[in-house]
């Protein structure tokens, strides 16, 4: 009989900084939680014991909060000139698809349960460890 091991299933990371990868980076016109346009991403842990772990973060892309959106883009490798002038947001995420990246990574919550959330998107080799 197939035996599953479900030990830390759905338990969240602990708090830390995580060395990671972008699996996945999506241009949303509507939001399901706002009703606004969003960037979507997707980490997966790439190394230590929570090896393939994902972790998510949404970025409002209305003007107020465009900085974070940059930030973002410039942790994970976009060059600062493409980011100074009107880009295709669609090209510029498929760009930093599988591109390495550190996260810091806390315990909120969510839904009244414990979750993960990322803090901080940093280019790889920066943080603590």
């Amino acid at each position: 009989m197939p035996k599953i091991d479900m030990e830390g299933v759905g338990e969240p990371l602990p708090a830390d900084v995580y060395s990671a990868v972008v699996t996945k980076a999506e241009y949303i016109a509507q939001s399901k939680n706002s009703g606004m346009p969003t960037c979507s991403f997707e980490f997966t842990i790439n190394d230590g014991p929570y090896d393939g772990r994902k972790l998510f973060r949404s970025y409002s892309v209305q003007p107020n909060a465009l900085v974070f959106l940059k930030r973002v883009l410039l942790a994970l490798g976009v060059d600062p000139d493409e980011l100074s002038k009107e880009i295709d947001i669609d090209d510029v995420l498929a760009d930093v698809l599988g591109n390495e990246c550190n996260l810091k990574v806390s315990i909120g919550e969510y839904n009244g349960a414990p979750n993960n959330q990322i803090d901080n998107v940093m280019q790889a080799g920066v943080g603590a460890f």
